[in-house]
């Protein structure tokens, strides 16, 4: 119950850090926002995905939450994708990045939530 609430917090933190500000005026643009701003976000995003490792890890073996440790598997599929959208400014790597990971975290939900189908 703990670990999951400090996942949630987790995430909250991240995403609140990482979220566009709208109230300075500046618009909705967010091709703008993405050629300023793209390491942050990104670099929020592979944060929270160590972050979701290490909780896995933790609930496993901490926890006793058997079985939790093998979503890792999915969630490490995360890491090349969001580097190479971190380090490689081609459009197409820019494009196929996401829907890579954007697959995967559909994947993780559909093998090891399917209760949420």
């Amino acid at each position: 119950m703990a670990i999951g609430f400090v996942l949630v917090v987790g995430q909250y933190l991240i995403c609140a850090l990482v979220a566009p500000d709208f109230a300075d005026g500046d618009g909705f643009d967010l091709r703008r926002f993405h050629d300023h701003q793209d390491r942050t976000y990104l670099g929020g995003f592979l944060a929270l995905v160590v972050f979701a490792i290490l909780v896995n890890i933790a609930a496993d073996v901490g926890a006793g939450i058997k079985g939790e440790a093998n979503q890792n598997g999915l969630i490490l599929g995360m890491i090349p994708p969001l580097v190479a959208a971190l380090l490689v400014r081609t459009a197409w790597v820019q494009v196929v990045a996401p829907w890579v990971i954007l697959t995967l975290g559909v994947a993780n939900v559909m093998i090891y939530y399917p209760a949420l189908q």
